[in-house]
């Protein structure tokens, strides 16, 4: 019996970081484990990354849109017919004193950090649900444990994520969902 590859969305694929790298060791594992979706705001930003090489598939989701997330989730489920890992982590920082952060920073933060994550797996559950089985990551931050100066407003949107992933959690299980968190500490990414 020839075994299913299981199919993987990633957010957040950008040269140097974290969505960069899950998405070329989930390829490297082979074409007969995971066929790999990464998803990215801006396509020209990811132009000549050596994803399509390792069979990466690219497409443009920004995690802040509605019709964006369905448009890609949709897309995915057409040609695959399922989405078996959702991995969130698309993501942005904020940084700078909590009082002099403008608020529409503090927003965008907050829409990508935790509602971009809620929007993605609220869009991917049903599907999930109907085969009764599927795993979300979200990609927390160590800094919602260890909050620090000047990266307040970052620091609440991952505590925000870290209890919201734990109530998917209870919620998804009845459906045989597992909803899981990786909270890694210091990375020096594209981002850092």
């Amino acid at each position: 019996m020839e075994r299913q590859q299981k199919v993987v969305l990633v957010t957040g694929y950008s040269k140097g970081g974290i969505g960069y790298s899950l998405c070329e060791e989930f390829a490297r594992r082979g074409v007969y484990e995971f066929k790999v979706y990464a998803t990215s705001r801006n396509l020209h930003s990811v132009n000549g990354l050596a994803g399509k090489a390792l069979g990466i598939q690219i497409l443009e989701m920004d995690v802040t849109s509605d019709q964006s997330v369905k448009n890609a989730i949709d897309s995915v489920i057409e040609k695959e017919g399922r989405i078996d890992i959702l991995v969130n982590n698309a993501g942005v920082i904020c940084a700078g004193p909590l009082a002099d952060v403008p608020m529409e920073l503090a927003l965008k933060s907050f829409d990508t950090n935790v509602f971009g994550a809620l929007r993605t797996a609220r869009c991917v559950i049903p599907h999930m649900t109907k085969r009764k089985e599927g795993m979300i990551v979200n990609i927390g931050s160590i800094g919602a444990y260890v909050p620090t100066p000047w990266n307040g407003i970052y620091c609440a949107s991952k505590a925000a994520l870290h209890s919201s992933t734990e109530v998917l959690e209870m919620e998804c299980k009845p459906l045989n969902i597992l909803v899981t968190l990786v909270s890694p500490g210091s990375i020096k990414s594209s981002q850092t």
